[in-house]
């Protein structure tokens, strides 16, 4: 398995986000996401690397669903 940098990480992380409110074609999301970032990266810093695999779970999951054009269970 290779191993990814914390800040490697971060910003992926953050780039989801942001390419998920983008893709809903959604203004406030957008501006909200945007606006929360720097939050958010404070937060993830702190935190640190514990929740790389709970997250990366998540996020394919959530890419899962939007493949396969099942919005209710990428709300989820």
């Amino acid at each position: 398995s290779q191993e990814v940098s914390e800040e490697v990480w971060h910003e992926a992380d953050l780039q989801f986000h942001v390419t998920l409110a983008e893709a809903a074609h959604n203004r406030v999301l957008y501006t909200m996401v945007c606006a929360y970032l720097p939050m958010l990266k404070h937060q993830m810093h702190r935190i640190g690397l514990s929740i790389v695999e709970p997250m990366r779970f998540a996020h394919q999951e959530i890419l899962d669903a939007l493949r396969a054009h099942d919005s209710e269970r990428a709300r989820q």
